[in-house]
């Protein structure tokens, strides 16, 4: 800025609108309450306020700025943030290439899925396991995958006594790569505001379909019945359905899998990187034009 050089600013998450690990931002528009913060929500209410126009002050008004999301643009305009900056979605982009699709193994006996997210509530891991546990079929098994201290007792108490849940803990990439090769199908079912969802892409990049719950980018990702399957966050019984949907329809899982790959290469470095570029020349331009007023 002491330069007078144009900036270009990305936007992947609310840090800049609530500093406390987002519990205000989920309370009041994701619609999900947190009994803890009642003794203290004023409290977080003005420290966020100030903590908000504070980074206004700060960050002001850069050239362009880039959301990886409708949702998450769509809430920094409801407070106003970036009045007079360019506003691009630029969503993140992969190396889908690299990554080759899974072979379907006709002689496979179980039916796997796959969850990735952090083991936190907010993340909708339990009631994932809740609907898996209601499902009565011996041939399915749900690996999860993700760390969490403070609610990975909690999901193992959930899961106890239903050996079809393994646990696997945080996993190297690479690693993690091996489950999406023999999963039929992965779930996301986060119960806030997704700004992007990086795990539906991975999971696509592979062709494996993804249910999701119908909150935040998820649904600017998931197309209902061409790439994936939606619910609402939280509701079990929707998740239950959605997955006996897919269990007992093998062959639409197979037809969506091209449908994926597809998707995914729309966020590929190669189809978007020129995108980018003509963001930061049109960053360059928006500057040169102010200082030659």
């Amino acid at each position: 800025k002491s330069l007078n050089l144009p900036i270009v600013s990305t936007i992947h998450s609310v840090k800049l609108l609530f500093p406390f690990n987002n519990l205000i931002y989920l309370d009041k528009i994701a619609g999900i309450k947190y009994p803890f913060l009642n003794d203290n929500y004023k409290v977080y209410e003005i420290i966020s306020k100030i903590y908000e126009k504070i980074n206004k002050i700060i960050i002001n008004s850069p050239e362009c700025v880039t959301f990886v999301s409708n949702a998450i643009m769509k809430v920094y305009s409801q407070y106003k943030f970036f009045k007079h900056s360019k506003k691009t979605v630029f969503p993140n982009i992969f190396e889908i290439d690299k990554i080759e699709p899974k072979k379907e193994n006709t002689n496979k006996k179980t039916f796997d899925i796959i969850y990735a997210g952090g083991l936190t509530k907010i993340k909708g891991g339990h009631t994932l396991i809740k609907a898996f546990k209601k499902i009565n079929n011996e041939n399915i098994r749900l690996y999860i995958f993700g760390s969490g201290e403070e609610y990975s007792v909690y999901f193992k108490k959930l899961a106890e006594g239903d050996k079809r849940i393994i646990f696997y803990g945080k996993l190297p990439n690479d690693e993690l790569q091996k489950f999406y090769k023999i999963a039929d199908v992965a779930v996301m079912p986060s119960e806030y505001i997704e700004t992007f969802g990086r795990i539906i892409i991975e999971s696509f990049r592979v062709g494996v379909p993804v249910i999701g719950s119908n909150v935040g980018a998820i649904p600017e990702l998931i197309q209902e019945g061409y790439n994936g399957f939606l619910f609402e966050p939280g509701n079990v019984e929707q998740l239950k359905s959605k997955l006996e949907y897919a269990i007992s329809h093998k062959e639409k899982l197979i037809e969506m899998s091209g449908n994926c790959i597809n998707t995914a290469k729309k966020y590929s470095v190669e189809n978007n990187i020129y995108k980018l570029e003509e963001i930061y020349k049109e960053a360059v331009e928006i500057n040169r034009n102010k200082f030659n007023k």
